[in-house]
């Protein structure tokens, strides 16, 4: 909490105090159905933090096994702005609600990549406050940010965008 100066050539001891954190995770939503005696509410596949202000967070997900009966309607995207106490959906014009993958642009955190079971890949650019579809190549498992490009690993092969999803051009098809 308080900060000392020290003059050049002076010596100062210092103690520090350290508080233990704790690393108990609670579930705080979305809200879990009962599925066999288990609780169950989707499956969380993709999580992307803004490394400028971590308390940004996206996760995403879609349905469950099918033997848990996980609803297709817990699927879609998730944002909290305030560290994960609170999480809202921000999938507007995300068509393919089972997201796979997500990536934020660093350099432009309001720039987000989402790629999804079947569609392929959308675009976000204000935060996640909505989606388009960039690239429809299919299932999107992968982002990798390499040098200035970002890749891809998608059903049609891997894709590459140099402008941070935009726009993706194949650049392996698969076999």
């Amino acid at each position: 909490g308080s900060s000392v100066t020290v003059a050049a050539n002076a010596t100062v001891t210092s103690t520090v105090s350290y508080r233990i954190l704790s690393t108990a995770w609670q579930p705080i939503g979305p809200a879990s159905i009962n599925a066999g005696g288990l609780p169950g509410a989707g499956k969380l596949q993709a999580f992307a933090v803004n490394n400028f202000n971590p308390a940004i967070m996206y996760a995403g997900g879609g349905p469950g096994p099918p033997a848990y009966g996980s609803p297709n309607t817990e699927a879609g995207i998730y944002k909290t702005t305030n560290g994960g106490s609170i999480w809202l959906h921000s999938d507007t014009g995300l068509a393919d609600p089972a997201v796979n993958v997500l990536w934020v642009d660093q350099s432009n955190p309001s720039t987000i990549l989402a790629g999804t079971n079947s569609a392929g890949i959308f675009q976000s650019i204000d935060g996640g406050g909505h989606w388009n579809l960039t690239g429809a190549l299919g299932a999107t498992a992968a982002f990798l940010d390499v040098g200035g490009a970002v890749y891809a690993g998608t059903a049609q092969g891997i894709a590459r965008s140099t402008d941070s999803g935009t726009s993706w051009s194949l650049i392996q098809s698969t076999p």
